[in-house]
C-alpha cells in the first residue's frame, strides 16, 4: 500500500519480458543464472502443499512480516550463517526484522532493511475475506533444503472491486544447504501493480545493505521461470567489521524511565559481522540530554574474534534518571579499519517522567508535526505505538492524537491492544473508540476519553489510530531521537514502520498510578533487568539476570513445565534447547518480589 502523499495512478504498463540469462558477480562473487540459459536451472515447479510437514503461513496481511521461522540448518549467506527468517507480505524474506514496501528499492541499498532475498518483493496483498493468496513452507526430512512458496498472491490496487486486490502471483523461494544456493522459480504471474515508479525488485542482499546482485528492477518474471543464485567457489572478499546490534533490547525500543528511580543499566550486543577474526576493541557508550549534553558516559572492551561471534557489553557506568526530559543512549564499536561505519552506532531514546502530578504524560514526539501527515491510501489503514510505562500497574485515563487534518470529515478509530500476543506484539483488544470528525480539530492533539479509566497489570499496551475513511491524516514527528516503538496497521495485520528510522507517528498515552502513591506501586525493569538471547531461539537459550535468586520456568504452547532452572546466586543461566521442537515457548521468571512472564518462538 501506497503512502497518500504520492499519488498512486492506474496504468497500462508496458515492460520487458527479454532478462538477460546471466548476472553478476556482485563484490562477494555471488553470479546468477535463469532457465534460459543452457547451463542454468532448469524450471520445476515443487508443488510443498501436498507434502507432508508442510506449514501455511499465518498473520501476512498487507504490508507486514510474521515470524520468525527456523530455516531448520546453519545457510550460508554472503560470509556469515543464517539460521532463522522473517517472511514479508510484500514477497521476500528476510533474515533480520525489517518491512519492505513502497517504494521498492534497488539492490543493494544502504538503507534499512538488509539482508533479504526478495524473489517478488511488490505491493501485494493477503488481505481480505476472498483473497486466495497463501503461503507455506516446507523444510525435508534431512534438513538441507528449505521452500518458502507464494501461490495465487494479488497486488494491492485502490479501485479493485473485490476487496483491494487484483492479479494472481504465484512464485518460491528454494535455499540449498547441499550448495548455499538459492533458486526462484514463477509459476504464475499476472497483473501489474497499482504503481508505476518503484514498483518491483528482485535479488539478494547481504547485512550491510552495501553489496547485493539483482536480478532485475522494475521488470516482471515470465511464467513457469527460474533464476538461481550461485555461492562463488572461491572469494577473495574480506570483512573486519563489528557492529552495535542492539541498545537495551532487540529492537533497541525507546523505555520511558521513573524520575528518582531505579538507575539505567547502559547494556548493548556487540558483534563480529565480517569473515575475518580481528582483535579486542574499545566500546563506548553515553547518554546525552536533549541540548546534547554529555551525562555519563563509559567504555568497555569487546572480544569477539572469531566471525559471528556475539558479546552482551554491561557498562560500569549507570544513569541516573533525576530530571524529567528526553534523552540519548548511544553505543559505538571503535574498531580500527571497520569496513561498515554504519553499522557501529546505535542510539536509543530514553524519556524520564515522574508521577508528582496526578497525570503522567507518555509520549516519544514533541509536540510539532514536521511532515505533511501520514495517511493510507483507500482510508483503510493506520499506525500504532507501543507504551511500557515505568510502572505497573497504570491506569488508562486518556488517549491523545496529533490530527493535521480530516478533509474528507470521515473521523478515526482510536484502539488500545494488551501486550500479549506472539513475542510480546499486540493481542487482546482492550480500547476501541470510534472518533467523528465533529469532535476533531485540525494540526493539534485531540483527545479520546475512555468511558472509565482502565487498569492495566501486563508491561505495557499497543495504542493505535485507524482510519476511517480516506485522506485524514496525523502528524509525524521527525525531531531526532526516534523511539523505534512505531508500527503500521494495514487491514488485519501490524508490521514495524517502514519510516520509523526518519520518524515517529504522533500518538500519546496519558496514565496514573492506581492511588498516585509511588509507595504502592513496582517499578518495571522488564527490558534490561533480565535479557532473554537469542530470540528467536535454536540450540540454546540465555537468561541474563539482574537478580541473583531468580528461579526460570518454560513452558510449551499446551502448558507443559519442559524446564525448572535456578539462578542459585548467580546471574546468568544457559539451558540446552537442541531438543525442543520448534514453536512458542512461555519463560516465566520468578524473583522475590514480582514475577514476569515473555512469549518467545524457537
Amino acid at each position: 500500500m501506497k503512502r497518500n502523499l504520492l499519488l498512486t495512478f492506474i496504468a497500462t504498463i508496458c515492460y520487458s519480458t527479454l532478462f538477460a540469462a546471466v548476472g553478476g558477480p556482485d563484490i562477494f562473487g555471488y553470479t546468477w543464472k535463469d532457465s534460459n540459459e543452457p547451463n542454468g536451472p532448469v524450471y520445476s515447479w515443487i508443488d510443498i502443499t501436498a507434502l507432508p510437514n508442510t506449514i501455511q503461513v499465518t498473520g501476512l496481511s498487507d504490508d507486514n512480516n510474521t515470524g520468525p521461522f527456523p530455516i531448520g540448518f546453519n545457510f550460508q549467506y554472503y560470509w556469515y550463517n543464517v539460521s532463522q527468517y522473517y517472511i514479508g507480505s510484500n514477497g521476500y524474506i528476510g533474515f533480520t526484522n525489517g518491512q519492505i514496501s513502497s517504494p521498492f528499492p534497488t539492490i543493494p541499498a544502504a538503507a534499512q532493511p538488509n539482508n533479504f532475498i526478495a524473489p517478488f518483493a511488490a505491493d501485494l496483498n493477503f488481505d481480505g475475506a476472498t483473497n486466495p493468496g497463501q503461503c507455506y513452507y516446507w523444510q525435508n526430512a534431512t534438513n538441507d533444503t528449505l521452500i518458502v512458496s507464494y501461490e495465487n498472491v494479488a497486488f494491492w490496487s485502490p479501485t479493485a472491486a473485490n476487496g483491494y486486490i487484483q492479479g494472481a502471483n504465484s512464485f518460491q523461494i528454494i535455499l540449498s544447504n547441499i550448495d548455499s544456493s538459492i533458486t526462484f522459480q514463477y509459476k504464475l504471474q499476472s497483473g501489474v501493480s497499482a504503481g508505476t515508479a518503484n514498483i518491483l525488485s528482485i535479488g539478494i542482499e547481504n547485512n550491510s545493505g552495501n553489496i547485493g546482485l539483482q536480478h532485475s528492477y522494475g521488470q516482471y518474471p515470465l511464467s513457469n521461470y527460474a533464476v538461481k543464485f550461485y555461492y562463488p567457489n572461491n572469494t577473495t572478499y574480506q570483512v573486519i567489521d563489528a557492529a552495535v546490534m542492539w541498545n537495551d533490547n532487540d529492537e533497541t525500543g525507546a523505555k520511558f524511565l521513573l524520575n528518582n528511580g531505579p538507575s539505567f543499566q547502559m547494556t548493548s550486543q556487540v558483534k563480529n559481522t565480517g569473515n575475518q577474526n580481528i582483535a579486542a576493541f574499545n566500546v563506548y557508550s553515553q547518554v546525552l540530554n536533549a541540548a546534547n549534553t554529555l551525562i555519563t558516559s563509559s567504555t568497555s572492551t569487546a572480544n569477539v574474534a572469531n566471525p559471528g561471534d556475539e558479546q552482551i557489553i554491561t557498562q560500569s557506568s549507570t544513569f541516573s534518571p533525576i530530571a524529567n526530559g528526553t534523552y540519548r543512549f548511544t553505543s559505538e564499536t571503535q574498531l580500527a579499519n571497520d569496513a561498515t561505519p554504519t553499522n557501529n552506532t546505535k542510539a536509543m531514546e530514553l524519556v524520564v517522567v515522574d508521577t508528582l502530578n496526578a497525570l503522567v504524560n507518555l509520549q516519544y514526539c514533541d509536540n510539532t508535526s514536521e511532515g505533511l501527515g501520514l495517511s493510507w491510501q483507500g482510508g483503510n489503514g493506520g499506525v500504532g505505538v507501543y507504551f511500557e510505562p515505568p510502572f505497573s500497574p497504570f491506569v488508562i485515563q486518556r488517549l491523545e492524537y496529533f490530527i493535521v487534518s480530516d478533509p474528507s470529515a470521515v473521523g478515526f478509530t482510536a484502539k488500545v491492544n494488551a501486550n500479549d500476543g506472539i513475542n510480546n506484539g499486540p493481542g487482546t483488544e482492550l480500547v476501541n473508540i470510534a472518533v467523528p470528525n465533529a469532535s476533531i480539530t485540525n494540526n493539534t492533539w485531540n483527545q479520546v476519553l475512555l468511558s472509565a479509566p482502565l487498569t492495566v497489570n501486563d508491561s505495557g499496551v499497543y495504542v493505535s489510530w485507524i482510519m476511517n475513511g480516506d485522506g485524514i491524516t496525523i502528524g509525524q514527528d521527525q525531531t531526532l531521537p526516534l523511539s523505534n516503538q512505531t508500527f503500521e496497521v494495514l487491514g488485519a495485520g501490524w508490521a514495524i514502520n517502514r519510516y520509523r528510522e526518519i520518524e515517529d507517528v504522533m500518538i500519546r498515552m496519558v496514565v496514573s498510578t492506581p492511588n498516585g502513591s509511588l509507595t504502592t506501586i513496582q517499578t518495571i525493569q522488564s527490558q534490561t533487568k533480565n535479557a532473554i538471547y537469542p530470540v528467536p531461539f535454536n540450540e540454546q537459550l540465555n537468561l541474563t539476570l539482574m537478580g541473583q535468586d531468580a528461579n526460570v520456568l518454560i513452558y510449551n504452547a499446551t502448558g507443559q513445565l519442559i524446564s525448572n532452572s535456578s539462578a542459585n546466586g548467580k546471574k546468568s543461566i544457559s539451558i540446552n534447547t537442541t531438543e525442543w521442537p520448534a514453536g512458542i515457548y512461555v519463560v516465566q521468571v520468578n524473583e522475590a518480589n514480582k514475577i514476569t512472564t515473555r512469549k518467545i518462538v524457537k
